[in-house]
């Protein structure tokens, strides 16, 4: 059990049943939220990103399906992570092995589960994930043959990953979903999967991360959790994030081959010219997606629900909505896609293809 004996759970190393994407680490109350492939690198020097804790107390009523599986009337875990932007409740099995909270990642509502495991059960999991320079991929792999490169950005919420999915499943581009580099994921999202943005939640975690590869992911996250709370943009910060996400695509893309297209919200204008300088300017082509944030906090509330986390992620989003920057009026190879209400994503995507085709 922890070590502070008031407290009812275990220490040690924990998982979601749903993703395994995360090891938590946790003493007492606190808890650090680290990639099962660079755990060492992250519990050394923590950041306030991977920073949280476990509180225990009496809360709100349980879902009566949490108090059948728990036999608790009211949660008694509060878990607050990703430096405090995001709060869960749970209830606590009686041997203090699992916490049970409502959906988070699950998929067709189910309850998640957050559980203890030994060491061994630990070494397993990090064992399963793919080497960073040999990630796994569906595409055919052509180096010999480099394709189209389209950078499909936008604010969270406007249907980039949607619209890179489609392009990948109708066109036959490479899907490379760039927000997986912030969580050491494997990029290659499915073309069949339903939510394409949320599905990065399930991928492989990667291994062979290097002190480089965690302090740039960690400079990535703080670049988007200083928009999101302080309402700053730190475009310093933000130039090396983006340098390490445009390295990343660059050797996957020079890897594998074929026409890309890349899906991540590129806040600015300065940030998408770093991009430019280690893809090429005469490479890469940007298709910039706007629409009214009525319609993006609609799409938003789609993707995460209506959970109390849900809705604390969609604020998240909505917040740093406003530093987004359309096309400026000497930018060369980038392209605005307005939606409108009326719009499906195949609209959307027939107005990229119609884009493409103009090249």
């Amino acid at each position: 059990m922890s070590e502070d004996k008031s407290l009812p759970w275990k220490d040690g190393y924990y998982r979601y049943k749903s993703t395994s994407l995360w090891t938590f680490v946790i003493k007492g109350e606190d808890m650090i939220m680290c990639n099962p492939g660079c755990v060492e690198l992250q519990i050394n020097e923590p950041r306030e990103t991977t920073k949280g804790t476990l509180k225990f107390g009496s809360y709100e009523e349980t879902l009566p399906e949490i108090e059948k599986v728990t036999g608790k009337k009211n949660y008694d875990v509060e878990m607050t992570y990703w430096g405090g932007a995001l709060k869960s409740r749970g209830s606590l099995t009686d041997d203090g092995s699992r916490i049970i909270f409502p959906a988070l990642f699950t998929q067709n509502g189910e309850l998640e589960e957050f559980y203890w495991m030994s060491k061994e059960e630990f070494e397993e999991l990090r064992e399963a994930g793919e080497p960073i320079e040999a990630m796994s991929c569906p595409y055919k792999i052509q180096p010999e043959s480099l394709g189209k490169l389209l950078w499909i950005s936008g604010p969270p919420g406007a249907g980039k990953s949607t619209s890179a999915q489609l392009l990948c499943r109708n066109t036959g581009f490479v899907y490379f979903e760039a927000d997986c580099t912030m969580i050491h994921a494997n990029p290659y999202i499915p073309a069949d999967v339903e939510n394409p943005s949320m599905a990065q939640m399930f991928q492989k975690h990667l291994k062979g991360i290097t002190q480089e590869n965690e302090d740039r992911v960690q400079d990535v996250n703080e670049f988007y959790m200083k928009m999101s709370e302080k309402q700053e943009l730190d475009e310093e910060q933000g130039g090396r994030a983006y340098k390490y996400m445009s390295e990343c695509v660059g050797y996957e893309r020079k890897r594998i081959g074929g026409d890309w297209a890349v899906a991540q919200a590129v806040p600015t204008r300065q940030l998408r010219d770093v991009i430019r300088k280690h893809l090429g300017s005469d490479k890469v082509v940007f298709i910039l997606i706007g629409l009214e944030p009525e319609a993006t906090r609609k799409r938003l509330n789609n993707r995460h629900g209506e959970s109390e986390e849900g809705l604390a992620m969609t604020d998240f989003c909505m917040k740093v909505n406003s530093f987004y920057e359309l096309k400026a009026a000497d930018e060369d190879n980038t392209y605005e896609v307005i939606v409108t209400n009326d719009m499906t994503p195949k609209d959307v995507v027939q107005k990229m293809i119609e884009i493409i085709n103009k090249l």
